[in-house]
This record gives structure tokens, sequence and C-alpha cells, in this order.
């Protein structure tokens, strides 16, 4: 069991540095990943301009990755979230993830949703990636 959980640890960890490593590449040669949805759909998702949110916190710009997708202040919690558990799951003290409670969920899925509505909707713009 500990080797398995291990060995998922690490796949996790090369997993996050080849997403690092990507992100850095995009932001050297300036490119992104295109949306499939706004593509097909002309809408902006949940989750369009997140590549180039990142890359503006990697230059430090912090109202710029919030201008591109305010759901950036989000990744710092979930971040925490994975750590706490794994540290949690290392020391043997309590189960590997942290129960989440039910209306924090639905509240979160809530946010998220009303996010890519408002940023579809006229006069709301600034909610749209530039």
């Amino acid at each position: 069991m500990l080797r398995r959980t291990i060995k998922l640890m690490v796949v996790v960890f090369l997993f996050s540095i080849m997403g690092i490593g990507l992100l850095l590449l995009f932001n050297y040669y300036d490119i992104g990943i295109p949306c499939l949805f706004h593509q097909l759909t002309g809408l902006y998702c949940p989750g369009c301009g997140l590549t180039r949110a990142f890359i503006m916190l990697q230059n430090f710009d912090l109202f710029g990755a919030i201008r591109m997708n305010a759901l950036i202040v989000f990744i710092p919690i979930v971040l925490i979230y994975i750590i706490i558990s794994m540290i949690r799951y290392i020391k043997n003290t309590k189960p590997y993830f942290l129960k989440i409670p039910q209306p924090i969920t639905y509240l979160i899925l809530f946010l998220v949703v009303i996010f890519g509505i408002i940023r579809n909707i006229p006069g709301f713009e600034y909610f749209r990636p530039y």
C-alpha cells in the first residue's frame, strides 16, 4: 500500500513539473492553449484565460492574472488543500484526503457557473480574457 502511494506521489510530482515546464514554454514562445468551447460556441468558458493568468503570475502580475481569469484566486486554496492532505497522509494521522463539506463544494460550483455566465453577458466584458 505504501509503495503504491509513493508511486502515485511521484507521478503527481512529475506531472506537476511537466505542467510548470509547459507553462514556461508557453510564456517563452508566447503561445496559448486554444479553448474548444470558445471556438465552437464563441462564448467564454469559466476556464478561458487560465493559462495566460498562470503566465502572468510567473511574471508577478497579480492584477493581470485576476483580470485574465478571476478564478485564479482558487488555485492557492486547492494547492494548500493538496499539500495538507499529503502531509496528513505521510504522518499517517488522518485519512489522505480531507473531506470538504458539501455546502462548500456546491458554493464553489455555483460561483464557477455564475462566473461563466456573467463573463458572457454584454456589459461585463471586463471579466473576459483579453
